[in-house]
C-alpha cells in the first residue's frame, strides 16, 4: 500500500512539474486576438445549398 501511494505521489509531482513549465512556456503575445480567430471560423464555414440539386 506504501508502494502504491509513492508511486501515486510521484506521478502526481511529476505532473505538476510538467504543467508548470507547460503554462509558462506558452507565450501570450502568440495567440491571435479573439476577433481573429472568429473571423477565421466564420471563412472556413461553408452554407450547403440543398435547393440547387436537379431531381427527375
Amino acid at each position: 500500500m506504501i508502494t502504491f501511494f509513492s508511486i501515486l505521489l510521484v506521478l502526481i509531482a511529476v505532473n505538476a512539474v510538467l504543467m508548470i513549465f507547460s503554462l509558462n512556456s506558452v507565450d501570450s503575445s502568440d495567440k491571435k486576438p479573439e476577433k481573429d480567430i472568429i473571423n477565421d471560423v466564420i471563412s472556413k464555414a461553408y452554407r450547403i445549398n440543398f435547393t440547387s440539386s436537379n431531381e427527375a
